[in-house]
């Protein structure tokens, strides 16, 4: 476990989990210090989808669309979908971005990119000179004043999603994970949730 993530979670133990968490409102503050449009993107991407940074290069325009969802309470949900490459050993996936209230104005970043070049299905997401992954550890550090890398946002995503009750099975699609081992870490997140439901079994 990288030197980060086991500090993290030691604070985790002082604190209020959620204290801890990148939200919207942090994420719009790191927006604001970037200075190009593609920057922007890029941590809108790495918050929502928990991609690798490599993964993130090889995105293409043919790699996004969208769609429309149904929620629990049978209303129609506007979507950004992202369909991520395989990496390392992972598997290939397919993300749902909701476009609500509280992110319609952080996702017009990359919609209005998406529409404006959606016919140029094959050429790259980022400009040529983010060859390397780099580039991006470079623009989150200038978006967050030195405070994060790019693979806390990863961190941060599976963290948020366990801590809202998602399932071994979800952690592991949303992390490209072949094998549970990975993803288990995440759920001790949850700790305090199966201590509440053990008490109300019958």
């Amino acid at each position: 476990m990288p030197k980060y993530k086991k500090r993290w979670w030691k604070d985790v133990q002082k604190t209020g989990e959620r204290d801890l968490f990148i939200t919207i409102v942090k994420l719009k503050q790191y927006l604001n210090n970037c200075k190009y449009n593609y920057e922007k993107i890029c941590l809108i991407l790495l918050y929502y989808t928990g991609a690798r940074p490599s993964e993130l290069l090889d995105l293409r325009i043919k790699n996004f669309g969208f769609d429309r969802l149904c929620d629990s309470n049978k209303n129609l949900i506007d979507c950004v979908t992202v369909v991520l490459p395989t990496k390392k050993s992972g598997i290939s996936r397919k993300i749902f971005i909701p476009i609500i209230n509280e992110n319609r104005d952080v996702l017009e970043h990359l919609t209005k990119f998406l529409q404006n070049y959606n016919n140029l299905t094959e050429m790259r997401l980022f400009p040529q000179r983010w060859s390397t992954v780099h580039s991006i550890k470079y623009a989150v550090k200038r978006a967050t004043n030195n405070e994060l890398a790019p693979y806390f946002f990863r961190h941060n995503r599976l963290s948020l999603l366990a801590d809202d009750g998602a399932n071994l099975y979800q952690l592991m699609h949303f992390k490209g994970a072949k094998t549970p081992n990975s993803v288990l870490p995440y759920l001790t997140l949850a700790g305090r949730d199966i201590r509440d439901i053990s008490l109300k079994m019958k």
